[in-house]
C-alpha cells in the first residue's frame, strides 16, 4: 500500500510538472502572441460594473470576465466565483488590489492569441469553466479588439462605458487604484476602503463604518455612514474604491468644519455583537480630506475625497462638470444620411462610448442639414449608465448622426455617423469656449449653463 501511494504521488508530481501545476505566478507573459500557458497566469487586479443597468442584476449579480480570440471568435479563458469573482457580486462599487486567475474555457479553442476582447458576463447558466450561455447569460460589455500592449496593468473598458478592469501577471506588483475624481462639493465623502480581518475576512460579513466627534480626547458627538451604503462591503482584503459615501452630519458651511477632529471607527458584526476591525488616530476633517488615514492596527485604511475649488480645475474631466454646459451655436458642413437624429457627444478620447449628450430631447433640434445655427440651449446630459469614477484624462467633443435608432441619453449601440470631432481636450481646454473640428467641418461652442 505504501509503495502504491508513493508511486501515485510520483506520477501526479509529473502531471503537474509538465502541465506547469501552480506555476502560473513564474509563468513569463511575453507577447506579442498570448499562449494558453500564459493567460492562465493572468489575474484581475481590478474590477467594475456600473449599477446602472436595467436588468436583474442591478443590485447584486454573479460576474465573470471571458477572454476572447478576436480573430476567432471563441472565448478561451474566464474567472470563475470559486476563484474570487463572488466577492466582486455588488454593482457600481470598484474593486482593486484583486488576484483573481484565469482558467481555460472548457471545449476546443485556440492555443495562443495575437488579437483579444474582454467579455463582462453576468451569468445565469452554470458559468466559468462553461462557456458563455448565449440563452442565459447577459453580457454586460465587450471591450474593443487588444494587442498585447493594451492588455496588462492598465484601464480595459467595455466599448458601452459600463465596465472596466484591469490585468496584471500573478507575479506583478498590484497596480494603485486611483482617487475618485475630486467633489465639486464641500463635504465630507468616503473615497475608498481596504482592511484586513483574517479568516472572517474572506466570508460575507456585515460592517459599520463610525465617525465621531472628538473633543478633549472624548467622542461627542457619532455619525454612521448608512446601512445602504455599507451593504456593499462585505469582504476583506479588498480595495473599495471610488465609494462617494456621504458622512453625515457634518456640513462644509459650519463654521470650523476644516478645524473639526474626528476619529473613523470601521466594526463587523458577529454574533455576539459588533466588533472593532480597526480605527484612525483623531484628525482634523480638513487632515483628512483627499488623504490616506491608516487604521492604528495597521489592519487597513479610509480616504476621503478631495475637494477642487472651481469648475475645471481639477487634473481630469468630470462628468458632474460636464453636464453643466450647454451647446449655445453649432456649425457644421457634412451631409448626414437621410432622416438623421442629429447629437452632440462628449466621449472617452477613443470614441468608444458616450460620457454626455444632447439631442433633439435635450435642445439639439433642428439642425438636421449643414449650416450654422445660433442661439441654442442644448443641455449636455449623462448618458444612461454612466458613472463617475476617475474621470476623464482626455475627452472629444463630436457631432454625429446615430444609426442606432436610439436617442440621447441611451448609450451607443451601433457605430454612428460621426460630422465632427474636435481634438482630444483635457480638463484645462474645457468649459465655456469653442471648439473646432477637425478638417474645417465646423464648430461648436459651450457656455456654463446659468441655471
Amino acid at each position: 500500500m505504501k509503495i502504491n501511494a508513493m508511486r501515485t504521488l510520483l506520477i501526479l508530481a509529473s502531471i503537474c510538472f509538465l502541465a506547469a501545476c501552480g506555476s502560473g505566478g513564474s509563468t513569463s507573459i511575453e507577447g506579442p502572441v498570448l499562449s494558453l500557458s500564459e493567460v492562465r497566469a493572468l489575474v484581475i487586479d481590478q474590477f467594475f460594473v456600473n449599477g446602472g443597468l436595467d436588468d436583474e442584476y442591478a443590485s447584486e449579480g454573479e460576474f465573470s470576465l471571458y477572454l476572447r480570440d478576436a480573430a476567432t471568435g471563441q472565448d478561451v479563458a474566464c474567472t470563475s466565483a470559486e476563484n474570487g469573482m463572488e466577492e466582486l457580486a455588488i454593482p457600481a462599487i470598484y474593486y482593486g488590489g484583486l488576484s483573481v486567475p484565469f482558467e481555460s474555457v472548457d471545449g476546443e479553442h485556440p492555443e495562443s492569441l495575437a488579437r483579444f476582447q474582454l467579455l463582462f458576463v453576468e451569468q445565469d447558466s452554470q458559468g466559468c469553466p462553461e462557456p458563455i450561455d448565449e440563452d442565459e447569460d447577459d453580457i454586460a460589455g465587450i471591450s474593443a479588439e487588444l494587442t498585447f500592449d493594451e492588455l496588462l496593468e492598465q484601464p480595459i473598458w467595455a466599448t458601452n462605458g459600463r465596465a472596466v478592469t484591469v490585468l496584471r501577471a500573478q507575479s506583478s506588483d498590484a497596480v494603485t487604484v486611483r482617487s475618485m475624481a475630486p467633489s465639486l462639493a464641500r463635504g465630507f465623502f468616503l473615497d475608498k476602503l481596504f482592511f484586513e480581518n483574517g479568516s472572517e475576512g474572506r466570508q460575507a460579513n456585515r460592517y459599520y463604518l463610525f465617525v465621531d466627534r472628538i473633543e478633549n480626547g472624548s467622542s461627542t458627538y457619532e455619525s454612521q455612514v448608512s446601512d445602504d451604503d455599507m451593504a456593499a462591503i462585505q469582504y476583506g482584503e479588498l480595495i473599495y474604491a471610488a465609494l462617494g459615501f456621504t458622512v453625515p452630519g457634518f456640513d462644509a458651511a459650519d463654521a470650523g468644519f476644516d478645524d473639526t477632529a474626528v476619529r473613523v471607527s470601521l466594526y463587523v458584526q458577529r454574533d455576539s455583537g459588533p466588533a472593532l476591525v480597526g480605527q484612525t488616530d483623531v484628525a482634523t476633517i480638513g487632515e483628512l480630506i483627499g488623504e490616506k488615514a491608516l487604521f492604528t492596527n495597521g489592519k487597513g485604511y479610509v480616504t476621503f475625497r478631495s475637494v477642487m475649488p472651481t469648475p475645471f480645475s481639477a487634473s481630469v474631466v468630470r462628468l458632474e462638470e460636464l453636464i453643466d454646459l450647454i451647446a449655445t451655436d453649432l456649425s457644421y458642413t457634412l451631409t448626414p444620411e437621410a432622416a438623421p437624429t442629429m447629437e452632440l457627444q462628449v466621449t472617452d478620447v477613443e470614441g468608444n462610448y458616450a460620457i454626455a449628450c444632447a439631442g433633439a430631447n435635450q435642445g439639439l433640434g433642428g439642425v438636421d442639414a449643414p449650416g450654422t445655427y445660433a442661439g441654442l440651449t442644448a443641455g449636455l446630459a449623462t448618458v444612461t449608465g454612466q458613472q463617475e469614477l476617475f474621470g476623464w484624462d482626455t475627452v472629444l467633443i463630436r457631432l454625429v448622426n446615430r444609426t442606432d435608432g436610439l436617442t440621447c441619453p441611451a448609450p451607443m449601440t451601433a457605430t454612428p455617423e460621426i460630422l465632427g470631432q474636435s481634438a482630444g481636450l483635457t480638463s484645462a481646454g474645457l468649459g465655456a469656449g469653442s471648439y473646432t473640428f477637425a478638417n474645417e467641418a465646423g464648430s461648436v461652442t459651450l457656455a456654463l449653463d446659468a441655471e
